[in-house]
This record gives structure tokens, C-alpha cells and sequence, in this order.
């Protein structure tokens, strides 16, 4: 059975550093699979990720420009990796 792609934004593949933090882990340095305007993927290596629907903050690393920090939501567990949203303002 083919799994079903709800995915409604196009995806990016992007291969870039990002911190990752989140109070079960700390603050790490992961790699992002692929980027889209709801979200991105991240590969976590060992790493034991945050709970589906946990909140945490991600920073692009290595850009021309300080990036901001952003909250997103976990939204995904692979065994690869996560999938994460981005948190709107006022999206609690």
C-alpha cells in the first residue's frame, strides 16, 4: 500500500546546518533534508527527538546574515529524522 503524501507545500531539498534546541536535549547541531514553506526536515542522527507536538526552536547556521531563531512544532517522527512546522504568531 502506497503511503498517501499530504503535504500541500512544495519541498526544497536543502542541505544546511541548524541549531536545533529544545529543553530535553540542549542545543545541537543537526542537518536539514529538505525545506518548505510549513516546515522543514531535519536529520537527528542518535539524537532521542522531542515528543510529536513539543515546541522548539531552530537556527539556520552558516548564512551571510545572523538568522533568526524560530519556534516550530514537531510534528513528525521518522527514523531518520523530524519533521517540523512552523509556529505562527499567535498559534498556540
Amino acid at each position: 500500500m502506497a503511503s498517501e503524501n499530504r503535504r500541500q507545500d512544495m519541498r526544497i531539498k536543502l542541505k544546511a546546518k541548524v541549531k536545533f534546541s529544545h529543553p530535553s536535549v540542549g542545543q545541537v547541531l543537526l542537518e536539514s533534508g529538505d525545506i518548505s514553506d510549513s516546515g522543514v526536515f531535519l536529520y537527528t542522527a542518535d539524537m532521542q527527538p522531542p515528543a510529536i507536538g513539543e515546541r522548539v526552536t531552530v537556527q539556520m547556521m552558516g548564512m551571510p546574515v545572523e538568522a533568526p531563531v524560530v519556534t516550530m512544532r514537531v510534528v513528525r517522527h521518522i527514523q531518520d529524522g523530524i519533521g517540523l512546522q512552523f509556529v505562527l504568531v499567535g498559534d498556540d
